[in-house]
């Protein structure tokens, strides 16, 4: 309903509400949704249970993810140590120990192909 009504579908401890923690639905598939915090976890039961993503690389306090609306096993996390990117759905991520950036908090691209990414 467009956010009209909300109902409490999980107790779950481990995902926290703070200044860095943002949930990003699967542009395609509803039951997916993803959760930013201290670690990137994946519910695909619409939020009910969550699991925290293997594969990705450690570190802490992710911030944003984008998701390729065309081909939604593309993403792209950013966090407090960079930017790291995957295009298999998050089984396994590109290290950002080959990057001279430090945090973000937010990602956007452009419909350019292929497409430019912008993030602060």
């Amino acid at each position: 309903d467009a956010g009209a009504t909300w109902r409490r579908v999980n107790e779950a401890k481990g995902l926290v509400g703070a200044y860095f923690a943002r949930l990003t639905p699967d542009p395609k598939n509803p039951d997916v949704v993803w959760a930013m915090g201290q670690s990137l976890r994946r519910s695909t039961d619409g939020g009910t249970t969550f699991t925290e993503v293997r594969g990705s690389p450690g570190g802490d306090d992710y911030h944003f993810l984008w998701i390729d609306p065309e081909r939604p096993e593309r993403m792209i996390a950013a966090s407090d140590q960079g930017t790291v990117v995957t295009v298999n759905g998050g089984t396994s991520w590109s290290s950002w120990y080959n990057q001279p950036t430090g945090q973000f908090y937010h990602l956007a691209t452009d419909d350019r192909f292929p497409y430019r990414i912008y993030s602060g």
